[in-house]
């Protein structure tokens, strides 16, 4: 399958109905996003075409999709008017259907780069937003800021805002992983660096910590229990990094060579791609190469794209951010 023109796919999702894809033109630069699916027998159908920059993101629970819009259009005459900026959380019917009108708003917000549910069931999104009282654009505050979905057509609700007084920079929640104990990590980028935290009680008192190890875009997340594992893209590249004690701290893991990229758990295993290769984890931690990597697969220095790796009826699929090619991985 090619999703081109909207050539740089960012990642899948399997359903019941097939293989969810999220792609985009280019991801915070240019307009254009679309979502398809990859049904059986290889018949490649189009859920949605959007103007906004970039679909980072898509998540199912049975064939319901979730898809946050990273950059939603920005019209003039209606800023004009309201000096106003909203962000949109794309939420299908339960068969898989998206449409246009589908779409839940966050109020005051310029990007939207993810969607994560709960322990307990509420789902949450991660923004880079503004305050509600200050124009966008052209006044100080930008701060990061999670929002959760309070209900089928009403706007969500901002849970935390961070700092949540007004500072020069622009800051960031990105990328989410929801743990078991209730707790929620996100990437985050912000003027004094780059990295992740941790947060519980998120919807309460929310207590926020700094995760220690990595320094960088953590561009995946994957997690059985309180063990995580984060792609993180460093100068250098992207390195896998692993954490024992439920996201407080990380260590670099060792013995890979090349830019880690998609993350999935596949039976209690980890399916990691490095470098467009599928490798598998052993049951001692270490790592073996199962399929060999493709040139379409090989990773882009971003802070935001990387290729996606899932497993869909049984198998490993991969998706390219650079010619929107879906492969299936023969060992």
């Amino acid at each position: 399958a090619v999703t081109h023109p909207y050539a740089q796919a960012c990642d899948l999702a399997s359903t019941p109905a097939g293989l969810a894809v999220a792609a985009s033109r280019d991801a915070l630069g240019e307009d254009g996003a679309a979502v398809y699916r990859w049904r059986d027998g290889g018949s490649l159908e189009t859920l949605l075409t959007w103007e906004g920059q970039g679909f980072l993101r898509v998540h199912a629970y049975g064939d319901t999709l979730l898809v946050p819009d990273a950059d939603a259009p920005f019209r003039v005459v209606p800023f004009l008017f309201d000096l106003d900026v909203d962000g949109y959380v794309f939420v299908s019917s339960p068969t898989g259907a998206l449409t246009r009108d589908g779409r839940e708003l966050l109020p005051a917000v310029y990007h939207v780069f993810d969607v994560a549910r709960l322990a307990d069931g509420h789902a949450v999104a991660s923004t880079g937003a503004y305050f509600p009282s200050r124009i966008p654009y052209v006044m100080d505050g930008a701060p990061a800021a999670l929002f959760v979905d309070d209900g089928a057509g009403r706007p969500w609700r901002r849970a935390r805002v961070d700092p949540p007084a007004v500072r020069a920079g622009v800051y960031r929640y990105t990328f989410l992983e929801a743990l078991n104990d209730g707790s929620l990590l996100a990437g985050v980028e912000s003027p004094e660096g780059y990295g992740a935290v941790r947060i519980e009680d998120v919807l309460g008192a929310s207590r926020v910590t700094r995760v220690s190890g990595p320094s960088g875009f953590v561009l995946r997340w994957a997690s059985r229990g309180c063990e995580v594992f984060a792609s993180v893209q460093e100068s250098g590249g992207t390195a896998l990094w692993r954490s024992g004690d439920c996201g407080r701290s990380f260590a670099r893991v060792p013995g890979l060579t090349g830019d880690a990229q998609g993350m999935v758990m596949a039976g209690g295993r980890l399916g990691l791609l490095v470098s467009g290769a599928l490798w598998i984890e052993r049951a001692d931690g270490t790592f073996v190469e199962r399929a060999a990597g493709h040139p379409a697969l090989a990773h882009a220095f971003s802070s935001l794209v990387s290729a996606p790796l899932v497993v869909h009826r049984g198998r490993f699929w991969a998706a390219s951010p650079t010619t929107g090619e879906v492969f299936e991985a023969v060992p």
